[in-house]
């Protein structure tokens, strides 16, 4: 079964990256619970490099590709604030508390939206480049 994937990567913030590191967020390595990672959406494409392809477009991002299944975009915070209110401002299920996805009482995809935009908004720094990749496996 195919998967897909959106993540950001922070090689041009080595402060980022020596915290991550040293375990400072405690996920383990490859988690797709760690902050950085986007959780699933059914307000635009569900397959992650389409849909950071058509906000690429609409924004006049470049985008790389890495391999035949993996592409990238560089891209600063303002821009990354941006991606996440295209992808999630009009589904329901994180922005209407009566709709959200819940398991054993909890609304886990909008406390991973929650925890993916205080990462945001808290982690990152203005001006410098950070990158957004999608890809699929």
């Amino acid at each position: 079964m195919t998967d897909t994937a959106c993540w950001l990567e922070f090689d041009n913030d080595a402060e980022l990256t020596d915290r991550i590191a040293q375990g400072y967020f405690g996920e383990k390595e490859g988690s797709a619970l760690r902050p950085w990672h986007f959780p699933p959406t059914q307000s635009r494409s569900p397959y992650w490099p389409n849909s950071l392809l058509d906000w690429c477009v609409k924004q006049g991002v470049e985008i790389t590709h890495r391999s035949h299944l993996e592409i990238a975009a560089e891209v600063e915070k303002a821009q990354i604030i941006d991606f996440i209110a295209y992808m999630y401002d009009g589904d329901s299920s994180y922005q209407d508390p009566a709709c959200a996805l819940t398991w054993k009482g909890k609304a886990y995809l909008a406390n991973r939206l929650t925890n993916l935009k205080a990462f945001v908004a808290q982690e990152l720094q203005d001006g410098v480049v950070y990158c957004l990749v999608a890809d699929e496996f």
